[in-house]
C-alpha cells in the first residue's frame, strides 16, 4: 500500500515537473522571492525559492528548533529554500531566517553560520523526476530519519529521495554584491556585424587568496593578497574582513611596504560596509570580484584578456616576510602561478554558469579563436581571452655574473612548455616584466624603479644594467622611457627589505641620478628564437613591460615578417615608448590601449593616439586597423587605480543613462537604454567615481559615463569600438588549432 502510494505521488510530481521550464523564473514581493517554475535537472533551481518535498514520507520539510523536520502537508507551510549554487552540481539552502541546511557531526541542523559543511552536491533522477543530496565536505546522504528528522545516513526505502515544489511563502534572496542598473544588455546583429563592445585587454581577475575551490591551487603568498574573484559561499567570504590575512589594523599588510609606509595600517571591514577597501591605493585587497565584473559587462564590456601573473622574486620574499610556512622555493614559480591562475579562469567560468541554471549558460565564455569571440558576443555575451605575464615564463629566468649569465632553460624545454601553455588556451601573452629574464632585459618602470631593482637583484643575482635614456627619455616620447634611479630604496627597516638586506651579498648599485635610466639588456639569440616561436604560435604579443631599446629590436622583428606581424601595447607601454615607435606599431596593424586611467585622461590619451594614428596613415594605411581605444585596466596587477577626475568641468550625476542621448551614435539605436546608478549594498557600502574613482571593477560604466562627459561621440565610437579592433587584430595573427 505504502510503495504504491508512493508510486503514485512521483508519477504525479513528474508530471507538474514535466510542464515546467527549465530555469527558475522569480518575483520580488517586499524583499522575498517566489519562483513560478520548477526546477527540471541538478542546475536550474539556481536561485529559485523552493518547498523541499521528502518522497518517503509525502511531507514537506519545516525548521522545527533548528533540526529540519519532514512533517507538514501544506507547501506554504513549509520552510522556503533560496538555492543558492555553490559550484555546478552543488547547492546551498539558504532559509528564510538566514541559516542553512548543514551537516553537523553526523547531523543536520540549520546553522547562521555558513560554512562548507553547507554545500551539498545534487544528483538528479531523470527518470523518476527525484532529487538526492550528499554533503560536500562528508559525502554522507541527506535522509529522512527517524522522527521525520533529516539527518545524515544510508538511503533505504526512498528515504534520500526529495523534490521540490513552489510556495507562495517567499524565499530570503542570499546576500549578493547588487549590480545597481536597470536594463537587459544587448546582443549583435549577426556574427558578420562588427562587434559593438569595449574592450579590457589587460587584467588579472584570477589573483587572489583563493585558486581553486579544493585547495589544490593557492596563492603562494599565503594571505597578504586578500579576497578572491569568487567563493562557493558566495559575497560574505569572496570579500569578508581581511584581518584574517593582514592583522588586526591591517598592520601585516604587505601594501604597506609597497606604499612606503611599513607600519601603516587600515580598517580590515569587508562586505558590506566596505570601509577603506577596495580603494586605489589597497593594492592587495580583491578588485575583481565576479558581480563587478558582471556589472560592467552587461553595460557593455565585451572582451576581457585575464593573464595570469607573477613576479617569482616579489612573491618569493612576500612569502618570507609575511607567512612563515610559506615554501616560496617551491610555490611562486612564475611559470606554473601564472598556469594555476589560467585554470582558475575556467573555475570562474563554471562558477557562473552555476549561477545561471547550468553548463554555458553563464555569460562569461572563455574563447580560443576570433571567430568564438565574434560569436560569443553576438550572442550578448562576454568573450574572455587567456594570457600570461611573468618574469620568468616558461621558466626562463637567468643568473647573472661577473662571468657571464647561464639562462634556467633551453630552446627545447621553452617550447615544450609553450606548447603546454597553448594546449590549455593561452592566446595572448607578456613575455617581459620588469625583471631580467633569459631572453632580455625587463623594463625599468617610471616608478617602483628602485624596489624592483632590489628584486632584480634577487632574482638574477645583478642589478639592472641601464644606460642613459635616448634624448633624456622624454624628448619625443608618448610615454617617458625608463626612470629616475637612486640605487634602493630603502634602509631595511620593513619586512621585504629586511629579507632582501639577508640575501644581498657584494655593493650597493650606482646611477646617474640627473637622467632617466633604461635598462641596457638587450633581445639575445634565445629571446629572438622565443618570439619567432610566438610568431608562428599566432600569439597575441605585448610589447608592454620591454625596456625601450627591446621594444624598437621588436617593432623592427615584427615589420619583418611577411605580411609585417601586428602587435599591441595593452595597458600603456610599461616601460616607455617614443612617438616614432607608437606610429610605426599602428602602421603595421597593431594597436595601443592605454593603462585604465580616470576619463578625462583616458580622452586625452586617446587624442595623443590618434596623432600617431594619422600620422601612421599618411605614411602606409595598407595594414592599419580602423581607429579604436579600449584599455587595460590592470585589476589586481599592483599598479594601483585612479582617483577621481581632478576637477571635472561636469560631474558624472546618478543615475545616468548608457546608449540613449548626446554622445551616443546611431550605431547604438538598435540598443535599450540602460540606466546606471551608485553601487548601494543596503546597509553598507556605496561607491561615486566623483569620490572614488575606478575603485573596483564594477566602476567601469560610471567610466564610461566620465568618457562620455570628456569627449563626446567620437571618444565613446572609439571606446566601443575596441572589442571589434581586437578581434580584427586577433583575426590577423590567428594561425587556427
Amino acid at each position: 500500500m505504502q510503495k504504491l502510494a508512493i508510486t503514485a505521488l512521483m508519477a504525479l510530481m513528474a508530471l507538474v515537473l514535466s510542464a515546467c521550464g527549465s530555469s527558475p523564473n522569480n518575483e520580488v514581493r517586499s524583499g522575498l522571492i517566489t519562483t513560478n517554475t520548477l526546477p527540471t535537472d541538478q542546475y536550474s533551481m539556481a536561485n529559485g525559492c523552493y518547498g523541499l518535498f521528502a518522497v518517503s514520507n509525502g511531507k514537506f520539510v519545516v525548521n522545527n528548533n533548528d533540526n529540519y523536520v519532514a512533517s507538514t502537508s501544506s507547501p506554504d507551510e513549509a520552510e522556503a529554500f533560496f538555492m543558492k549554487p555553490a559550484m555546478l552540481g552543488q547547492q546551498i539552502f539558504y532559509a528564510t531566517d538566514l541559516k542553512v541546511i548543514t551537516a553537523s557531526g553526523g547531523n543536520v541542523i540549520a546553522d547562521a553560520a555558513i560554512s562548507e559543511d553547507a554545500i551539498w552536491h545534487v544528483d538528479f533522477n531523470a527518470i523518476s523526476r527525484t532529487y538526492s543530496f550528499t554533503a560536500d565536505s562528508s559525502g554522507e546522504n541527506l535522509i529522512v530519519g527517524a522522527n521525520d528528522q533529516l539527518t545524515l545516513g544510508q538511503p533505504e526505502n526512498n528515504n534520500h529521495l526529495f523534490t521540490f515544489a513552489l510556495t507562495n511563502k517567499g524565499c530570503t534572496p542570499y546576500p549578493e554584491m547588487p549590480l545597481s542598473l536597470t536594463g537587459e544588455t544587448y546582443k549583435g546583429q549577426g556574427v558578420d556585424k562588427p562587434a559593438i563592445g569595449f574592450a579590457d585587454v589587460h587584467s588579472h581577475i584570477t589573483m587572489g587568496e583563493e585558486l581553486s575551490f579544493d585547495g589544490s591551487r593557492t596563492n603562494p603568498i599565503g594571505g597578504p593578497f586578500h579576497g578572491t574573484a569568487v567563493s562557493r559561499l558566495g559575497v560574505t567570504h569572496a570579500l569578508a574582513d581581511c584581518a584574517e590575512n593582514h592583522g588586526i589594523n591591517g598592520e601585516r599588510d604587505g601594501n604597506n611596504v609597497v606604499q612606503g609606509d611599513p607600519t601603516g595600517t587600515h580598517q580590515t571591514d569587508g562586505w558590506p560596509t566596505f570601509t577603506e577597501w577596495p580603494a586605489g591605493e589597497q593594492l592587495t585587497h580583491q578588485s575583481a570580484y565576479y558581480r563587478w565584473i558582471e556589472r560592467s559587462y552587461l553595460a557593455g564590456l565585451r572582451l576581457l584578456v585575464n593573464y595570469g601573473t607573477n613576479i617569482n622574486a616579489l612573491c618569493e620574499v612576500a612569502a618570507m616576510a609575511y607567512n612563515a610556512n610559506a615554501d616560496p622555493t617551491a610555490a611562486c614559480n612564475d611559470h606554473k602561478f601564472s598556469m594555476d591562475q589560467v585554470a582558475f579562469t575556467h573555475d570562474i567560468e563554471s562558477y557562473i554558469d552555476a549561477q545561471h541554471g547550468g553548463p554555458g549558460k553563464g555569460w562569461f565564455r572563455i574563447v580560443y579563436s576570433p571567430q568564438e569571440a565574434r560569436e560569443v558576443i553576438n550572442d550578448g555575451k562576454l568573450a574572455v581571452v587567456l594570457g600570461l605575464e611573468g618574469s620568468q615564463l616558461f621558466d626562463c629566468g637567468v643568473t647573472i655574473s661577473s662571468t657571464g649569465e647561464t639562462p634556467h632553460c633551453t630552446q627545447e624545454s621553452f617550447e615544450q612548455k609553450l606548447d603546454e601553455a597553448y594546449e590549455a588556451g593561452v592566446r595572448q601573452i607578456v613575455p617581459l616584466h620588469n625583471i631580467d629574464n633569459a631572453f632580455a632585459g625587463g623594463s625599468v618602470l617610471d616608478g617602483g624603479a628602485d624596489t624592483l631593482n632590489m628584486l632584480n637583484y634577487y632574482d638574477t643575482g645583478s642589478f639592472y644594467q641601464t644606460v642613459d635614456c635616448p634624448d633624456g627619455g622624454e624628448d619625443g616620447y608618448f610615454w617617458p622611457g625608463g626612470s629616475y634611479m637612486a640605487g634602493v630604496p630603502t634602509n631595511g627597516d620593513d619586512p621585504v627589505s629586511e629579507a632582501f638586506f639577508d640575501a644581498l651579498q657584494g655593493p650597493l648599485p650606482a646611477y646617474d641620478s640627473s637622467t632617466r635610466q633604461c635598462n641596457a639588456r638587450p633581445l639575445n639569440a634565445l629571446g629572438e628564437h622565443a618570439y619567432s616561436k610566438f610568431f608562428e604560435k599566432g600569439l597575441i604579443i605585448s610589447i608592454d613591460h620591454a625596456p625601450l631599446l627591446v621594444k624598437r629590436t621588436l617593432l623592427d622583428l615584427a615589420a619583418q615578417e611577411d605580411p609585417p606581424y601586428p602587435i599591441i601595447s595593452g595597458h600603456g607601454y610599461q616601460g616607455g615608448v617614443r612617438n616614432d615607435d607608437v606610429k610605426d606599431l599602428l602602421k603595421a596593424g597593431g594597436y595601443t590601449y592605454p593603462y585604465k586611467w580616470d576619463g578625462a585622461s583616458f580622452v586625452d590619451t586617446l587624442n595623443r593616439a590618434k596623432v600617431e594614428y594619422d600620422r601612421a596613415a599618411a605614411e602606409d594605411p595598407t595594414h592599419m586597423l580602423p581607429f579604436a581605444s579600449g584599455f587595460g585596466f590592470d585589476i589586481n596587477g599592483f599598479g594601483g587605480y585612479n582617483p577621481p577626475r581632478p576637477n571635472p568641468e561636469q560631474l558624472v550625476h546618478y543615475p545616468f543613462t548608457l546608449f540613449e542621448g548626446a554622445g551616443w551614435g546611431s550605431q547604438f539605436d538598435h540598443i535599450a537604454p540602460m540606466t546606471i546608478d551608485k553601487i548601494s549594498i543596503p546597509d553598507g557600502r556605496t561607491w561615486d567615481t566623483e569620490i572614488d574613482g575606478s575603485a573596483h571593477f564594477g566602476m567601469l560604466p560610471d567610466f564610461v559615463e566620465e568618457i562620455r562627459l570628456e569627449g563626446g561621440e567620437d571618444a565613446i565610437t572609439a571606446f566601443y569600438n575596441s572589442a571589434e579592433v581586437y578581434i580584427q587584430l586577433w583575426e590577423k595573427v590567428y594561425k587556427g588549432d
